[in-house]
Formats: C-alpha cells, sequence, structure tokens
C-alpha cells in the first residue's frame, strides 16, 4: 500500500498568519467539505490521513478529489497573495493581463501595458521576461498600432541585446563552475589553466557589462582567486560584490538569490578575519532582506554558523553554547533543517563548547541529534561526532554503554568504510576497547598513539581532529587526568 502524501499538509503548515487570513477571507467556502478539511489539517501536528477521512466521514476517493481540489485553491490563495511582490511576479502578471486584454481585443490599453513591462525588464535586467515582451510587442503593433510600428531593425536590436547579455552572463556562470570542478581534480596542467582562465577575464571591460553580468564575472574572479590561494585577491573581491549589490539596491529585491549569495560569502571572510562588529552588522542587513523577503529565512543559519565559528576561534565556548540554542537550534526546528551539512558541523562544535566547559550531558545531548544530520556531513564530521560520543562515555566511566556503543560501531557497514579511510579513526577506536580490557594502561597505550600521529597528518580524519583539539584527550589519558582539565590549559586565541 502506497504511503498516503502529505504535501497538503506541509503547504498548510508552510502558510504564514497573513496567507491564512487571506485564503479565510477571500478564497475558502464559508461552508462544506473544503473548509472542515482545512480546518481538521491546520490543527495537525504531524499528519494523519486516516484520522482526517474519519473526520470528513468520506470515501478514500472523494478524499483524494477534496485533497487535489482544496491543494489548487491554496496556491490560486497565494499567487493572488503574493501578485505583484516581486519585479518576477510583477512581470508574471502583466504579460497574463497583456494576454486578457488582446483576447478581448483591448489593443489600445495592452500596448502601453506591455511597454511599462518592457522598461520594468530593462532596469532590472530581466531579459529572460524581455524576450516574452517583445514577442507580443511585435505582434501587437503589427495587429493594432498605426501611429507605432516596431520596426525589424528594432526588434533585432532587442533581440540582441537580450542574445549578448544572457548568453556572456551565462558564459561567466559556466566558467565559474568549472573552475570549481577544475579545483577539486589537481593536475599538473591546473596551473596554465589557471593563467589562461586569469587572462581571459582580466580582458573584460567591466563598464560594458550589466549588472547582473557583471556580477558573475567578479563571482569567477573570486572563485580563480579563492582556487589559487589567493585569500586576499578573494575576500576584497567578495566585498566588491556586496558593495555592487549595495550602489544598485534596487537589485537587491529583485536579484536577492545572488545577493545572499555573496553576502553568505562575504560573512565567511568576515568570520575568519575575526570581524565581529561587521559580521553582525551584515546579519541584520541579511535580516531586514528576509523581512521583505521570508523565503530566504533558512538561509540565516549560514550566516549564524559563520558567527558561530568566530566564537568558536574565540574559545567563547558560552557563546558558542548560546548561539546553537538560541539561535541557531530554534532555525532548525523552524525550517527542518536537521538533516542539513551545516546544522550537522554546528552540533559537533556545540558538543566540543560543552566538553570544554565539562557539561557532558549537554555534550551528549547534542550529539544524539547529530544522528539526524549525519548523512549530509562529510566522513570526517561523522568521525569526530562518534569519537567524541565514545570520549564522553569513558570520561564518565560509562563503560558498559561506550562497549555497547563500539559494538554498534563495528556492525554499521557505513562505519566500516570509514574505518578504512582513516587509520586515525581506527586507532582511536582500538584504544577504547583495549582501555575497557586494560584500563591501568591507559597511560602507556594513550603516549605511544601520540608518539604515532605525525604518520597520520595525510589521514582525512587529521584536519578536524587537529583543529578541535581531540589530542588533548590522549595527553590526559597519559598524565591520568580528564579531557577538560587539559583542554583549559589551551591558550587562549
Amino acid at each position: 500500500m502506497k504511503k498516503p502524501q502529505d504535501h497538503l499538509w506541509r503547504l498548510i503548515q508552510a502558510l504564514n498568519p497573513a496567507e491564512k487570513r487571506y485564503f479565510r477571507r477571500h478564497f475558502a467556502p464559508d461552508d462544506g467539505q473544503l473548509i472542515r478539511l482545512y480546518e481538521a489539517i491546520n490543527k495537525l501536528p504531524t499528519y494523519d490521513e486516516a484520522l482526517l477521512r474519519e473526520k470528513l466521514a468520506c470515501a478514500p476517493a472523494l478524499f483524494k478529489v477534496l485533497k487535489a481540489q482544496l491543494f489548487d485553491l491554496l496556491l490560486l490563495s497565494l499567487r493572488a497573495f503574493n501578485d505583484k511582490t516581486t519585479i518576477t511576479a510583477k512581470l508574471s502578471s502583466a504579460l497574463l493581463e497583456v494576454d486578457l486584454l488582446v483576447d478581448k481585443h483591448l489593443y489600445d490599453i495592452a500596448l502601453p501595458k506591455l511597454q511599462r513591462a518592457k522598461e520594468l525588464c530593462l532596469h532590472y535586467e530581466e531579459y529572460a521576461f524581455l524576450y516574452e515582451i517583445i514577442e507580443r510587442e511585435y505582434l501587437l503593433t503589427r495587429l493594432y498600432s498605426e501611429s507605432y510600428q516596431l520596426s525589424i531593425a528594432e526588434y533585432w536590436a532587442d533581440w540582441q541585446l537580450i542574445i549578448d547579455q544572457l548568453s556572456t552572463h551565462l558564459h561567466f556562470q559556466f566558467e565559474g563552475q568549472r573552475l570549481v570542478e577544475a579545483g577539486r581534480h589537481v593536475s599538473p596542467d591546473l596551473h596554465a589553466t589557471l593563467a589562461d582562465k586569469e587572462e581571459a577575464l582580466e580582458l573584460v571591460e567591466p563598464p560594458k557589462l550589466g549588472f547582473r553580468t557583471r556580477i558573475s564575472w567578479l563571482t569567477t574572479r573570486q572563485l580563480l582567486a579563492s582556487i589559487k590561494g589567493d585569500l586576499a585577491q578573494s575576500d576584497l573581491l567578495k566585498k566588491e560584490v556586496v558593495e555592487l549589490f549595495e550602489q544598485s539596491p534596487h537589485f537587491i529585491d529583485s536579484y536577492t538569490v545572488a545577493y545572499v549569495g555573496a553576502m553568505r560569502n562575504y560573512a565567511n571572510t568576515l568570520s575568519r578575519l575575526n570581524q565581529i562588529a561587521d559580521l553582525e552588522f551584515l546579519i541584520q542587513k541579511i535580516k531586514d532582506v528576509i523581512k521583505r523577503h521570508p523565503v530566504y529565512e533558512p538561509q540565516l543559519i549560514h550566516f549564524y554558523f559563520a558567527l558561530f565559528l568566530l566564537y568558536y576561534e574565540q574559545q567563547n565556548w558560552k557563546l558558542v553554547c548560546e548561539g546553537w540554542q538560541k539561535k541557531m537550534a530554534p532555525l532548525v526546528q523552524k525550517h527542518r533543517l536537521q538533516a542539513g551539512r551545516v546544522t550537522g558541523l554546528s552540533l559537533v562544535l556545540t558538543a566540543m563548547a560543552y566538553i570544554n566547559r565539562g557539561e557532558y550531558t549537554p555534550a551528549l545531548k547534542v550529539l544524539v541529534g547529530f544522528e539526524a544530520a549525519a548523512t549530509k556531513v562529510e566522513p570526517a564530521g561523522r568521525m569526530m561526532a562518534i569519537l567524541l560520543t565514545c570520549i564522553i562515555y569513558w570520561e564518565t566511566e560509562e563503560q558498559d554503554i561506550l562497549n555497547t556503543k563500539l559494538e554498534s560501531i563495528r556492525r554499521r557497514k557505513t562505519e566500516q568504510a570509514n574505518l578504512q579511510a582513516s587509520g586515525l579513526f581506527a586507532i582511536h577506536l582500538q584504544l577504547l576497547e583495549q582501555l575497557l580490557r586494560q584500563p591501568f594502561e591507559a597511560t602507556r597505550l594513550a603516549a605511544q598513539i601520540l608518539l604515532e600521529l605525525p604518520n597520520y597528518y595525510e589521514d582525512v580524519f587529521f584536519s578536524i581532529y587537529s583543529e578541535l583539539g581531540l589530542e588533548r584527550w590522549l595527553q590526559a589519558l597519559a598524565t591520568r587526568r580528564k579531557i577538560v582539565d587539559v583542554l583549559r590549559e589551551r591558550p587562549s586565541a
């Protein structure tokens, strides 16, 4: 039997209070099964189709029809509610209205509306819409206007503008993607390839580029600088992209996805450079954008993560823990981001912050929550979460639970792959197993692995292992102390 689809429930849950009020006021029927179905689903914390059918007392076939009708009605309401709130919505609406007027042979009303839409397209560089507009404009002037005729020359000039702008814009986007791929696969001719691309990009004349194309050009240059390892140039270009948007603020609301992406990139730079005041100001600017475009609220997690990393680098464990509890966790819960990569990494860092504070119980609780995000996090992140969990069980003298955990790890296929991929991860699990059998040998066993650590510098697990200071646990074992005591001796950032 097929599992009942929860699309309608998810759509209703996604509506904000204003959208729900609008639906009830303008689209919902006063009475009947549709409104009863809406009200019933709106109250459900989780989707339960059997319960809904029982409440409505209707057969499965009728229930399926009601669900489809209500889904379409809600989409119609959403379209009406959001009509003309964005540039693309305004242009879509204008094209629909022009088509309706043409169907009624009201050409004299349709043509000025179409020309205003064309001006809007040019102002916001919405060239995909411009294609639809000039096709209609050419047709309308042939059908109706004797005083205004769009000449063949003008028509093809508009077409040429669309082709030039879109092809150049897509060219830079394509080049950017090729750079990303090239950076992932280091080859002997990579340096020559990057030099050729850099030379080609330097020949571009920025004043001749449209706004969106210039953004793509700058972003491609930034990727190139990053792959070359020129962080200073990369940082400058990230900042230049943001500044370009802020010099033309009307594009922030019409090209919001690119603006949010540019701000995310710049937030990472501010975090790495330890510029907390600038980062907090940037986050406030993004929140202002989100007030106008709520669809981007889930993106806040990336900005919070940048701030989170800054606090972690400063060893401000209190703010790391509070950052997760008060900012990130509510956002994760609201937008169901539990399975995201950033969520997983945040949970690992939060757990480590709690360990630094000697608070093992909340650290363990956070690591349990990590399981939902584990599939999206890099293998090294998953290894770190597993190792931290095991260390907490050892530190809190929960040997039976630790033994069960280790047995579980050995049985899971994914962890078997991790054991094969990382010798460093494997020897730490072996150490834990040995500690359970020979607890009085902890000093000797830990000291032996400390001496072997230089052999694992190229291990896939070593980077995150050293960044989070897990070798401190070995030092604690070797000197018969708790990990928190050794962590506290770490020099301040």
